[in-house]
């Protein structure tokens, strides 16, 4: 997250009781009020769940990109200038999620690029989001990353699974949203193109799991299982094939106030599938009977 700095001060004592010294096995207190000891405030007004919360330390330069982003990234010129001319259509992509799914509550959607050695595509921490280098490729195709992680401002980070079990409302909402994104401004072809490339994938993450049906479901029951041992496309993929199947039966504009409703009603809250269910049929009376609702689990 980039939370918004208050102040720059020296340490004062006993302040560590605030957040626990006591319980060190060690005089924290007289670590923490070392001689030249600095403490910076910051201070976040949205409120978010503990695993978006993240550091990153280093010496950065910046780019201005839009009037909600810039490109933070090591701070070296060839480097910031790539990176500032892949992102340059952030803006339109936040107007156009905004068009879809109400306002974005964030203020900030800056993007921070890290070294080679950060492992993973994106990661969707609220108002700066971590990206690999990798995808700066000089054609703007890098951009497909960040419509799915600023998908995560509306699905995922404003609203968020209860736990683990129910990751598919966070992936599988926001792999949607991601491709709306992109159909408005990339085109129809590479928004079908990119249905296509996920439909593949689960069926190969389908057959993975033949012996183990149980996370082929949406929700699942993880009690004793590594998470990252079952880490799959599948809520991802069937979690959006489920939600497409849904707009194509009730008709996109229907599909789109509901939405919108959806994400108004639950903002900053975390809720489970159950919850889910019970809106869309409060909310889609007679769905029950259109679309198979039972294939959750």
């Amino acid at each position: 997250m980039a939370a918004q700095h208050v102040d720059r001060r020296a340490p004062i004592a006993g302040e560590t009781k605030m957040f626990g010294g006591e319980s060190f096995d060690f005089d924290y207190e007289s670590l923490w009020c070392t001689e030249g000891r600095i403490v910076e405030e910051f201070e976040m007004n949205q409120p978010v769940p503990p695993y978006l919360f993240a550091f990153a330390v280093g010496e950065l330069g910046s780019r201005e990109v839009g009037p909600r982003t810039k490109v933070y990234a090591e701070s070296v010129p060839a480097v910031l200038d790539a990176a500032a001319q892949e992102f340059a259509g952030t803006e339109e992509m936040i107007r156009q999620g905004e068009r879809l799914f109400g306002e974005y509550d964030w203020e900030r959607f800056d993007l921070l690029v890290l070294p080679p050695s950060f492992p993973y595509g994106g990661m969707e921490n609220p108002r700066m989001v971590f990206l690999t280098p990798t995808v700066i490729k000089g054609d703007a195709s890098g951009a497909q990353v960040v419509a799915h992680e600023l998908a995560h401002s509306w699905t995922g980070n404003l609203i968020t699974n209860k736990n683990n079990e129910h990751f598919w409302l966070n992936e599988g909402f926001t792999t949607y949203a991601e491709r709306r994104i992109v159909e408005v401004v990339q085109g129809e072809d590479r928004a079908a193109l990119n249905i296509g490339i996920g439909w593949r994938g689960l069926n190969e993450e389908m057959e993975r799991f033949k012996d183990n049906m149980e996370f082929t479901k949406l929700k699942t029951n993880q009690e004793g299982v590594d998470p990252d041992a079952v880490y799959s496309e599948v809520p991802y993929e069937k979690g959006f094939q489920f939600l497409w199947r849904i707009e194509r039966q009730i008709g996109r504009p229907a599909f789109d106030e509901f939405l919108k409703k959806y994400i108004a009603t639950f903002k900053f809250k975390s809720i489970d599938t159950e919850t889910f269910l019970d809106f869309l049929k409060a909310n889609v009376p007679g769905i029950e009977k259109q679309v198979r609702l039972g294939i959750v689990d």
